[in-house]
């Protein structure tokens, strides 16, 4: 029996490579003697080019079964691939969350042979078990029954009277051959990893609802498996990410976990609720390799983040802020805005805590979706709301204006946050930034050094002026890290961009990566680039395709193949992924002056 494991085509064009949940399942099984393989994703594939890769992969390897694993936006793009398969003589079997939180609704019109609710780490073995050894469908009925969490041609048919959630999470460590990762790590230096599942907190607009008993990895399991990444990908993995739900930062769990990590010698981060982080366990973790934290903020109005029972207050926030900064810790922070409580009042909260943190967080802002299986989105059927949960399930985006705020004002959000929203990776901010712009786009930065206080200026930068800047104290040895937003948010980014690209007035100019904040702000903010523009491309273009930028459709990056162009601007975040997409281009011998973001730099 050959199985193969499979995401939705979006999951896989987003990260490409299987999540983490399906590749512990996948594993488990293969340790199980299953013949089990993973489906690999393309840079750059196409959705078509992904399913005729499917179907080769179907073919060649003789395939049986197709497990997929989906999110709750994935429902059309699953419901397709279901169908696609079973079309090619494979039986098809669904898990993931799409199935833990809707499944009173997909089991029953999404097509699958099998719907599997709760962790199937286990279940899916005994699954596989039944449909090897049964050769008559009613002995197969009858052993159905007692798999847990199982769906049988739409129905309820396994148990559901056992607990569906690991009481303790499995010694996995995952199969690096069916998590396929290469194509991931060629483009992406930052394994992400988690320590635990579940939450025990109940936030309003969280699927967590603090049923699912929380549950930590043995620290030996996590590390072991790091390490076997490292060992399979070397010089490709420059920092790990703990993205779980709530990460164990009390004292003695981090002095266990310290004495364990530091022998990688590698950088890494947290995402934490915000009220653990203590400052005995930072500086066990700093000495480690921890580098900054990931928080969910949500909302800087205390009646808001009282409304979503966060248990949290503004001021907490400002305090942990403050603890990070001290030890030159970098801060992300997620603020999402819809909440029943939200209104004008809180929306401009929000702004002012984002303008009063900038050289401190990177903050990102989001409209809260209204996930099934939420409170919220039980408050928007009472309401009537969502009439029909299938379509609102098959619909995806999942937005809802619950708030005080007028709906002229809800639908102006997300332009309104991609203008405003710049941030900053706070590293040692320094004293004083002064800034001057000379007449070619260059810009002297002169700050003070916070260790030494001596005067450091900077000219030729080493990043997007847009962004952040790093350089390092002649004196002291500091490294420094500091951004231009407040600067160029209040006075001279239109300046810096118009004088930038006039002399590129009447020329070809092509831009890679559309995702990027600078790309937008330039946009905006040159009139010689939106009429120069002729081309954009994105790796992620499928997100786009009812996108368009001075009307020019967002292609795959294999449009630029062989074209010129007077200018072409990479507008990807990180040098990493800068690197990797300039050497493609070369690959595609595109004849350009190829600028890395927008360098306002000298030299």
């Amino acid at each position: 029996m050959n199985i193969l494991f499979s995401a939705s085509y979006n999951a896989y064009a987003q990260h490409l490579f299987l999540p983490y949940g399906a590749a512990l399942v996948a594993t488990n099984a293969k340790a199980h003697s299953f013949n089990v393989l993973g489906m690999d994703f393309k840079f750059g594939e196409s959705r078509e080019a992904f399913k005729a890769h499917l179907k080769d992969k179907v073919i060649s390897c003789g395939i049986d079964i197709v497990a997929f694993t989906g999110f709750s936006a994935d429902y059309t793009d699953i419901e397709e691939l279901i169908s696609f398969v079973k079309d090619l003589g494979c039986l098809t079997v669904l898990g993931g969350l799409l199935v833990n939180y809707s499944a009173d609704i997909v089991p029953r019109n999404i097509g699958a042979d099998y719907c599997m609710q709760g962790e199937c780490e286990n279940s899916f073995v005994e699954l596989l078990r039944v449909l090897e050894s049964c050769s008559t469908e009613d002995d197969k009925v009858d052993k159905l029954r007692n798999v847990p969490g199982l769906y049988y041609k739409g129905e309820p048919i396994g148990r559901f009277d056992v607990p569906l959630y690991l009481d303790q999470l499995l010694d996995i460590i995952i199969d690096t051959e069916i998590s396929n990762m290469a194509e991931y790590f060629k483009y992406r230096g930052t394994l992400m990893t988690f320590m635990s599942r579940s939450c025990p907190f109940n936030c309003t607009f969280c699927v967590n609802d603090g049923k699912i008993p929380y549950r930590k990895r043995e620290i030996d399991t996590v590390i072991k498996e790091i390490q076997t990444f490292l060992d399979k990908f070397p010089n490709q993995i420059e920092r790990l990410i703990f993205w779980e739900e709530l990460f164990d930062f009390s004292p003695g769990f981090a002095a266990d976990f310290a004495d364990k990590i530091k022998s990688l010698d590698i950088e890494f981060f947290i995402q934490v609720r915000a009220n653990s982080i203590n400052e005995k366990a930072i500086k066990i973790l700093q000495n480690a390799g921890l580098k900054g934290f990931l928080i969910g903020i949500e909302s800087a109005d205390n009646r808001v983040l009282q409304s979503m029972r966060k248990k949290a207050k503004v001021e907490m926030y400002r305090e942990k802020i403050e603890l990070c900064n001290k030890y030159g810790l970098s801060v992300m922070g997620g603020i999402i805005v819809g909440d029943p409580m939200d209104d004008m009042q809180s929306l401009q909260a929000n702004i002012s805590f984002y303008k009063e943190n900038l050289s401190k967080v990177k903050m990102t802002f989001n409209k809260i979706k209204y996930f099934p299986s939420t409170d919220l989105y039980y408050l928007a059927r009472e309401k009537g709301l969502i009439e029909d949960e299938l379509a609102y399930l098959k619909k995806g985006d999942y937005y809802i204006n619950l708030s005080q705020m007028p709906d002229s004002v809800y639908e102006g959000l997300d332009a309104f946050f991609s203008k405003m929203y710049i941030g900053a990776n706070y590293i040692a901010s320094p004293i004083g930034l002064e800034h001057n712009l000379t007449i070619n786009g260059i810009v002297e930065t002169t700050v003070i050094c916070p260790t030494c206080l001596k005067t450091v200026t900077v000219t030729k930068h080493d990043d997007i002026i847009f962004g952040m800047v790093t350089s390092v104290c002649p004196d002291c040895g500091r490294y420094l890290s500091y951004e231009h937003s407040q600067y160029f948010y209040e006075v001279k980014q239109d300046d810096a961009y118009q004088m930038f690209f006039t002399q590129y007035k009447d020329k070809r100019i092509a831009i890679y990566g559309m995702n990027s904040l600078q790309v937008k702000s330039a946009l905006l903010s040159s009139q010689t680039l939106r009429e120069c523009l002729v081309a954009c491309v994105d790796r992620d273009y499928v997100n786009f395709k009812n996108t368009k930028f001075m009307s020019i459709e967002v292609r795959q990056p294999q449009a630029l193949k062989n074209e010129s162009y007077d200018l072409l601007i990479v507008g990807a975040e990180s040098s990493k992924t800068r690197t990797e997409i300039i050497k493609l281009i070369d690959d595609m011998e595109v004849c350009a002056n190829i600028i890395k973001g927008f360098p306002f730099i000298s030299g």
